[in-house]
């Protein structure tokens, strides 16, 4: 589940999620298949944001931080968001605020104040994903009874719909560059590709 791309020794990875017998846990994998979990821990761990110094991802309905105590010599995992439904998707933008979905409304955690708010709330709206580059969320909203990949400029909160799909598509996610966003399309289970400066889209 929730495939995340990410940087190792500047080698490009990819994060997901996998089930196992007793919980969910976070695992990763290099372009080669080289596999190997990063947390395994109880409860249901989806969604992961590696930062400079910490990362952040969602365990059981809320957001975690975890970061490495050198004096411990141990990892350290502290809750950093707990609302009263559950929380999940948690992408970070480059203050290392936290956007993420609350029962159908994605919301913005601001850390230096300790606040939350909601953005997004006219509708319903899942898996926010950010791009630091261009400065916009991609996510899914239901639009006339079905979930569609849609884009938001952060700074004037303009919103463009990206997709028309007669099926629900989900789990949007910004590519490194910024100029693609993948997700799953539930009428075949598979992902896409689609170009927002070309509007192309295409199955892998």
């Amino acid at each position: 589940l929730s495939p995340q791309w990410g940087c190792v020794d500047n080698q490009p990875v990819i994060y997901y999620s996998e089930f196992t017998s007793y919980n969910v846990r976070i695992g990763i994998t290099d372009m080669e298949g080289n596999a190997r979990t990063v947390f395994n821990l109880d409860g249901t761990s989806v969604g992961i944001v590696p930062c400079q110094n910490e990362i952040i991802y969602c365990r059981s309905g809320i957001i975690w931080r975890c970061y490495y105590d050198q004096e411990r010599n141990k990892r350290i995992h502290l809750p950093l968001i707990k609302g009263e439904n559950t929380c999940a998707s948690p992408t970070v933008d480059e203050y290392n605020n936290i956007y993420y979905c609350e029962r159908g409304t994605i919301r913005y955690y601001d850390r230096k104040k300790d606040r939350t708010q909601a953005v997004l709330y006219k509708g319903y709206y899942v898996a926010p994903s950010y791009h630091p580059r261009n400065g916009s969320l991609a996510y899914a909203r239901r639009i006339n009874g079905v979930m569609q990949v849609c884009v938001c400029d952060c700074a004037a909160y303009q919103e463009k719909q990206v997709t028309t799909s007669t099926y629900d598509v989900y789990d949007p996610r910004w590519s490194p560059c910024g100029s693609y966003i993948i997700y799953a399309n539930s009428k075949d289970a598979c992902v896409y590709v689609h170009n927002i400066y070309t509007g192309i889209t295409y199955r892998i």
